[in-house]
C-alpha cells in the first residue's frame, strides 16, 4: 500500500509539472515504484500472506496503471 501511494504521488506531480525533463523523471520513478510493488504482491501471493486471487488482481490494476504511465511518458 505505500508503494502504491508513493507511485500516485509521483504520478500526479510529473502530471502537474510544467516542466518536460521534470515530468519525465518524476514518471519513470513512478513507473519503477509500480513494478516494484507488483514483484511484491507476486511475491507475497507465494509466501501465501496474499491469496492469489487478490495478488491477481493487484498486479492487473498495477499493471493498468503502469500501462497508462508509459503511454503518457511516450507522448510527451
Amino acid at each position: 500500500m505505500q508503494r502504491l501511494n508513493k507511485a500516485q504521488g509521483l504520478i500526479s506531480r510529473a502530471a502537474g509539472t510544467s516542466g518536460k525533463h521534470r515530468a519525465k523523471k518524476l514518471m519513470r520513478r513512478g513507473i519503477k515504484v509500480l513494478r516494484q510493488a507488483v514483484e511484491i504482491a507476486g511475491l507475497d501471493a507465494q509466501k501465501g500472506t496474499l491469496s492469489p486471487a487478490c495478488a491477481a488482481s493487484v498486479a492487473t490494476e498495477l499493471g493498468n496503471a503502469k500501462t497508462g504511465a508509459d503511454r503518457w511518458l511516450h507522448s510527451r
